[in-house]
């Protein structure tokens, strides 16, 4: 089961690929209790691991984007994560390439790595 979330597809239907608004935030806030939880309460690395994972697809989901306008707390929040779990991300070695690619890309310059999101084709 934990190995599954390493591999999450978005249903198309979900929030995640809905204009931005607070549900989707809240989207980005209970996976933030996931990370917490998984932190505190078990020694898996595994799914710890996959925890922080999937909180930072999350978050990549939804800067990648371009065609939401974002709130200033919002794009503040999707920033703090992605540059809180970036680290990790690129060391986890089960995570997407594409993802960690990001994740270090972010970690040098957030502006360009969101640029490069939002310029790709879908």
């Amino acid at each position: 089961m934990n190995e599954k979330l390493y591999f999450y597809r978005p249903n198309p239907k979900s929030a995640m690929n809905q204009e931005f608004n607070e549900k989707r935030l809240s989207g980005l806030t209970a996976t933030d209790i996931i990370v917490k939880d998984a932190l505190s309460t078990t020694n898996n690395k595994k799914l710890q691991k996959a925890a922080v994972g999937r909180h930072f697809i999350e978050a990549v989901l939804i800067a990648s984007d371009s065609s939401v306008n974002k709130s200033v707390k919002g794009s503040a929040i999707i920033k703090r994560v992605i540059l809180k779990n970036a680290g990790l991300v690129m060391r986890d070695f089960n995570m997407f390439y594409k993802y960690r690619i990001v994740a270090a890309i972010a970690l040098i310059n957030y502006d360009i790595a969101i640029k490069l999101l939002q310029s790709r084709g879908r």
